[in-house]
């Protein structure tokens, strides 16, 4: 059963913010300590993050931060990326 989607912005951050960085699921996994290079295909926490699945631990967020050289703030603050179908209006000033 897959769980309900929430108004977490923790996710779609993460997502974005990995696809900015250019890095894979795995690559930020390794950088930010959460798995060994030599770990084979098992669960990926970055790919459950992702999912929505699991909640990560405040020194989780900071590693992927550190990770992915942003502040924490932008990992767990407002949503970075619009829904699906959401017009995003650029302010003019």
């Amino acid at each position: 059963m897959r769980p309900k989607p929430t108004d977490d912005p923790f996710p779609c951050n993460l997502r974005a913010l990995r696809h900015e960085a250019g890095l894979t699921q795995r690559e930020l996994a390794f950088r930010a300590g959460l798995v060994r290079r030599s770990s084979g295909t098992g669960s990926n926490p970055v790919y459950r993050f992702e999912q929505g699945l699991g909640n990560p631990t405040l020194r989780t967020l900071a590693r992927l931060a550190t990770a992915l050289r942003v502040p924490l703030v932008r990992l767990v603050g407002p949503a970075l990326a619009p829904e699906p179908g959401e017009v995003v209006v650029e302010d003019a000033a």
